[in-house]
């Protein structure tokens, strides 16, 4: 039986972490059903996840320690505490140890770090894909698309600072939403802040806008969380995401990808050393390493520090079971940037690198631009991660992503600055399944004149005998304006768009003629052309 002794104060204090000395008071506590009932069907079993000893917080609160929150993972809970209460908290013979929890000061916005790059003077591939193309096939996720695997069944949690415009854009209206919840204002509605980064960094998963950004898994479910709070930077931002995790694990999320790291803070007594780095200490780190053991595949951008004098990756890439992703540009060149390694401890790190430089993404305004940081390759790896998954639903997730982590491009001779290196999704399939990705029948367009007006011809060749094919044209926004079809043993041919298709009626601008096999629905070209009008 406990013995309390009991003392009471009114007056507001500081915030403090109070940590229990093991799980089982004299009743042992199962896990909640009201969490297990949000659980998905075939949610991953094995773990033990024991809440806190609901006799440790009726404890409290009968001495009047009301918890603000709770963490089941730290087995800890926050409390609301003047200094002369701190000895009494201890002084509970379940209570380990107490630490403050530093408060949110209002401070100037941070400034971004991400560089924007205008994109519309770009010019855009001849392909579906369009802007995203070449973030895409340098891991061969595009590939993967081909092969059909879109991260369908695949639930991603996304950690940033919030998500406008993505309830209304069209580039997100096929988007599935499993979840959301805004951990800094408490609410579910992760859509009214000013915080436009996550909008940017879940397009490169999320977005289905043929002809404009394609994400890698855009059949994937989704749950959004707000943990960063754009107005300052604090110690509180790391058990935000302390308490994202569990919620979004409690919700059956298979990956998370974050975009946010931690070294330095508005309140300096707050700030992480280099040696804090050693995947044990920062409570982010721990929280992400307490995810990867029920199973789930964590992925963190390294950050952004590599020339600045820091230059190091940030908490919680650290993690020995946290894949920490750096960045390249277009050439497969290491970015400036992105944050190396090793941990203090001696890991390498990063564990793999992905494009990071001039990333399409779509803005909270429906624009696609181009951006640089770390932030756009991790969600990128993140994508192919659920891919992958989706291919080989019974993989593991630390046994997934080290998969990955093999088949980068430097896998034989690993550094601190790329890690293992740049994915590749075939290489990576054929680890997981020892079979290989079926590669695609591509069909040779040819769209005259380019620019177009009045009317313009079509020449196909297409090498899939006794195939029948459909051609969508679609403008930059992907809305369909015609179809047509073209039976079997007609490729060979030109053909007068006018006749066919009242083509007329169309509006000036950017086109784009996709042609899909009628069967198999698989996509075998795409084209880009300009219509001038009538």
């Amino acid at each position: 039986m406990l013995t309390l002794s009991c003392t009471f104060s009114l007056s507001a204090g500081g915030r403090y972490w109070v940590y229990f000395q093991g799980h089982s008071g004299p009743l042992s506590p199962a896990v909640p059903v009201e969490v297990l009932a949000k659980r998905p069907e075939g949610y991953r079993s094995g773990m033990q996840d024991v809440p806190v000893c609901p006799q440790y917080l009726a404890a409290l609160q009968i001495c009047g320690f009301r918890p603000i929150a709770q963490s089941r993972w730290l087995n800890a809970v926050v409390l609301e505490l003047q200094a002369e209460q701190i000895r009494e908290v201890l002084s509970f013979p379940f209570v380990s140890r107490v630490e403050p929890v530093r408060q949110l000061v209002p401070a100037a916005a941070k400034e971004n770090i991400f560089e924007n790059f205008q994109a519309h003077n770009e010019d855009l591939s001849a392909s579906f894909w369009a802007y995203s193309t070449g973030q895409l096939r340098m891991l061969k996720s595009d590939l993967m698309q081909v092969n059909r695997y879109t991260g369908k069944g695949v639930r991603i949690a996304v950690f940033d600072n919030g998500f406008p415009g993505v309830n209304s854009l069209q580039g997100f209206k096929n988007m599935r939403l499993a979840g959301s919840w805004d951990f800094v204002a408490g609410e579910a509605d992760v859509f009214n802040n000013t915080g436009t980064h996550g909008t940017m960094v879940l397009s490169t998963l999320a977005a289905y806008q043929p002809g404009g950004v394609v994400g890698a898994a855009f059949d994937a479910e989704y749950l959004l969380l707000v943990t960063e709070n754009d107005m300052s930077e604090s110690l509180q931002e790391e058990y935000n995401w302390l308490m994202g995790a569990e919620w979004a694990d409690s919700l059956g999320a298979d990956i998370f990808t974050t975009s946010l790291g931690y070294t330095v803070f508005d309140d300096s007594t707050e700030d992480h050393r280099y040696s804090d780095l050693n995947g044990n200490t920062t409570v982010i780190t721990r929280a992400g390493d307490e995810a990867a053991k029920r199973g789930i595949l964590v992925i963190n951008s390294a950050g952004n520090e590599g020339n600045s004098s820091w230059r190091h990756i940030s908490a919680p890439a650290d993690g020995d079971s946290i894949f920490a992703v750096g960045s390249v540009n277009a050439a497969r060149e290491l970015s400036s940037f992105s944050g190396r390694g090793p941990t203090s401890d001696g890991r390498i790190k990063p564990d793999m690198m992905a494009q990071g430089e001039k990333v399409a993404v779509l803005t909270q305004g429906g624009a696609i631009q181009l951006y640089n940081g770390t932030s756009f390759s991790g969600p990128l790896i993140a994508g192919l991660s659920a891919q992958l998954m989706e291919a080989v639903p019974q993989v593991k997730g630390y046994d997934l992503g080290n998969a990955i982590r093999q088949s980068g491009h430097v896998a034989s001779t690993p550094n601190n600055d790329f890690g293992y290196g740049i994915p590749d999704a075939e290489e990576a399939f054929y680890l997981l399944t020892g079979k290989k990705l079926q590669k695609p029948l591509r069909a040779e367009l040819t769209v005259f004149p380019n620019p177009a007006r009045g009317q313009f011809s079509v020449s196909v060749v297409f090498p899939g005998e006794g195939k029948d094919l459909e051609m969508e044209c679609r403008d930059l926004q992907g809305r369909l304006i015609q179809t047509l079809e073209f039976p079997a043993g007609q490729f060979l041919n030109v053909f007068n768009i006018r006749g066919e298709v009242e083509f007329k009626q169309v509006a000036a601008g950017i086109y784009f003629l996709r042609f899909i096999e009628k069967v198999s629905k698989e996509e075998v070209g795409t084209f880009r052309f300009k219509w001038d009008g009538n």
